[in-house]
């Protein structure tokens, strides 16, 4: 899925542009803002009257981005727009009663300006789990990270037993807190694929020897 952020019902969206791809804020399909990027460093991007900054630094498999608002809150990421939804009339926040002036749109507690999350369109609470699970899932897809390696050293054979081992380690690194279990399995199943492809190799070089 592609990375981005859903912000007061604007769209922010990588795209490709060199040096290092491009931000683009849309709204209603129609683009607001565009940023050239580099693979390092920090920029201001305007989003509905408001400046949220955008910082890359280096990152063990690519740089690592993250969006700030203007308080310096991390925005938490969305795979697709999600649109803000308004309070209807007379309701009041969940919080301290002042009057409401939107939903969370992941679990539609009713929030007012001062409660709404650095996005405006989740609640507080709902940005902060929004934002420790894309960080457990970015931590867990380093896991991936010897199938590539796997694929240049061994072709076509290991490319795909290293990307099923690849995967696995991802799951399991998402469903455990234990680094050590993560590490473990990890080695484990690239391991297996390893010996899988040797198996393979000396089961087939025969066939591959033999005189015609």
């Amino acid at each position: 899925m592609p990375q981005g952020w859903s912000v007061a019902g604007r769209r922010l969206e990588f795209g490709a542009a060199f040096p290092s791809g491009k931000l683009v804020v849309k709204h209603n399909g129609q683009v607001e803002h565009e940023q050239k990027l580099a693979s390092q460093g920090t920029w201001d991007i305007p989003v509905d009257g408001t400046t949220y900054r955008l910082v890359r630094t280096k990152g063990f498999l690519a740089p690592k981005t993250e969006l700030f608002s203007h308080d310096g809150d991390k925005v938490p990421p969305t795979n697709k727009l999600v649109t803000p939804s308004p309070a209807a009339a007379g309701s009041l926040c969940a919080a301290h009663g002042a009057a409401a002036s939107s939903a969370c749109a992941r679990c539609g507690t009713f929030v007012c300006v001062q409660c709404a999350g650095p996005d405006r369109v989740h609640c507080q609470p709902c940005s902060e789990r929004l934002i420790t699970e894309a960080e457990k899932t970015a931590a867990a897809m380093a896991y991936l990270a010897p199938a590539p390696v796997l694929a240049i050293f061994g072709g076509l054979f290991l490319a795909l037993l290293g990307a099923g081992a690849g995967l696995l380690a991802v799951f399991i690194a998402k469903r455990t807190e234990s680094k050590a279990l993560k590490i473990a399995a990890a080695v484990a199943l690239y391991g297996v694929a390893v010996v899988v492809w040797l198996v393979l190799l000396a089961v087939l070089m025969p066939f591959n020897t033999s005189p015609r």
